[in-house]
């Protein structure tokens, strides 16, 4: 069998630190020539005949005739299986050149590498972290990466702020660092002139009165609005890195009228709780909206009433208040003024005399007195109301309660002040940490520690500023136009607008 003489030369690669790299075939032709190597410890498989000779840096393998492929393998790299373009032929010198990686470097052979740990802040921004321009997982504002020893490049990009770079140089140990983003977003500060506004921006509620926070740069719509009034709005550019500042104007009011053509005639009209004249009259200046409308006058039953106000058309109320019924007390009450609330000592219950008779059997843990035809009293530690003939008018559910003070009572729910009127219905929601019963309209409450005065629509009038409202001949609130307070340690009188007064 006819002998073929193929030249193996090994041509090295660069230094590299891993033994168990690929080696590459970088060439196979007939060329009968010499080259050196670096390759230790090659061997051949394959129609190999004889023993390969390695002479100098040169390995020399004969091969049979019509040979299609070898298998070489080395320490220095993974063996592998070589396909000859076409047989191979008798009487010819064949030159394989081999791309191989030089031994060495490393321990054990094998690359040096450890973590790179990139801590981002915020934790929560919507960060891109590339290392080496290769994007990288994020988790948690955390990103965790092994590398070789060397140095590597690092980018964080997050919406709305400043990108941060740098370089990290591995030295065989772990390295960490903490990158705080520097916020490039514009700040808005928005503040209304008309009290009670609310503020939008790009149709969204911000807040009442004011508003301030970081936007992404870009337009914006900015709205106030406020019931009864026209919305103002506006547009505001915002540049990254800029701190600007806006103030809604005054709104203007949508007014419309009301016509209020009730009987009796010189009936007294409250709207929302502050009067507005007598019938009939035509009030103007409203605001639209819903209001609430009260009429009264001696002797009759006080009428409840909603009125619409629009800007377009006038909202009218007409009818006549109801007669009230006599009271078959009256002539009593007349001589003693009141029924008189007594207790039982056998049992420690209340009841009520009229006369020294016993009226209303002692049936109650505790009692207060008859006002506007009804009396408080206590069953299994609650609150209700009863009327002359003993009947619960009003549930007992209220840990506390007051007697009626034109048309409203106080009552105490979850350690908080409202006021019910005569049906049970609670008109002012207890929200009040205290509170005094109705005098001219007013009554004072304690909002966070500070005395205020509310209408009958809970709307508060007087703001919440003084320290106390003291007893003002025998009314915790105003008599005769005014009302003693005490602010900063010093008492003196106001009028019903919070003005101060002699």
């Amino acid at each position: 069998m006819k002998k073929i003489f193929l030249l193996i030369v090994l041509a090295v690669a660069g230094a590299v630190s891993a033994a168990a790299q690929k080696a590459e075939v970088e060439s196979f032709e007939p060329a009968p020539m010499k080259v050196s190597v670096v390759a230790p410890n090659v061997t051949f498989q394959g129609n190999v005949m004889g023993d390969v000779q390695k002479r100098g840096s040169e390995y020399w393998v004969y091969l049979t005739s019509g040979t299609k492929m070898v298998r070489i393998s080395a320490d220095s790299f993974l063996a592998f299986m070589y396909d000859f373009p076409e047989p191979l032929q008798g009487g010819v010198t064949y030159m394989l050149t081999i791309e191989a990686p030089q031994p060495g470097g490393g321990q054990a052979g094998r690359p040096v590498e450890n973590y790179l740990v990139l801590k981002v802040q915020p934790a929560n921004a919507n960060v891109f972290v590339k290392v080496d321009g290769m994007p990288k997982n994020v988790e948690d504002g955390t990103v965790t990466v092994s590398l070789a020893d060397g140095p590597h490049t690092y980018s964080v990009d997050a919406v709305g702020f400043a990108r941060q770079e740098g370089t990290v140089t591995m030295d065989g140990k772990r390295e960490s660092r903490t990158i705080t983003l520097v916020s490039t977003k514009p700040t808005l500060t928005v503040s209304a002139t008309t009290p009670g506004t609310e503020i939008f921006i790009n149709d969204t509620r911000k807040g009442t009165d004011s508003w301030s926070g970081e936007l992404m740069a870009d337009t914006y719509v900015v709205e106030g609005r406020l019931n009864g009034h026209r919305t103002h709005s506006q547009k505001v550019t915002l540049a990254e890195g800029q701190n600007q500042r806006l103030t809604i104007p005054a709104l203007t009011p949508i007014t419309g009228s009301l016509n209020v053509n009730y009987k009796p005639v010189d009936a007294t009209i409250t709207i929302d709780g502050r009067e507005a004249g007598v019938t009939p009259n035509v009030i103007r200046d409203l605001l639209v909206g819903t209001h609430r409308v009260e009429i009264s006058a001696p002797g009759y039953t006080t009428a409840t009433l909603t009125a619409n106000v629009t800007e377009s058309t006038p909202a009218t109320l007409t009818g006549s208040l109801t007669a009230k019924p006599s009271d078959p007390y009256a002539d009593d009450i007349a001589l003693t003024n009141e029924y008189v609330w007594f207790k039982d000592s056998s049992t420690g219950k209340r009841g009520f005399k009229h006369n020294g008779t016993i009226v209303i059997p002692a049936r109650y843990d505790r009692a207060g007195n008859f006002s506007e035809g009804l009396a408080s009293v206590e069953i299994n530690g609650k609150w209700g109301f009863i009327d002359k003939s003993g009947n619960m008018v009003i549930p007992a559910r209220y840990y506390d309660a007051w007697s009626f003070s034109e048309g409203l009572a106080l009552v105490e729910i979850n350690y908080k002040r409202g006021f019910i009127d005569k049906s049970g219905t609670l008109v002012i929601p207890a929200r009040y940490d205290n509170t005094w019963s109705f005098s001219e309209g007013l009554v004072g409450v304690k909002i966070n520690g500070k005395w205020g005065f509310i209408d009958k629509s809970g709307t508060l009038v007087i703001p919440a500023r003084y320290d106390y409202v003291f007893d003002n001949n025998g009314v915790y609130g105003f008599k005769n136009g005014k009302a003693k307070v005490e602010l900063n340690g010093r008492s003196f009188y106001i009028d019903r607008k919070g003005n101060e007064v002699k």
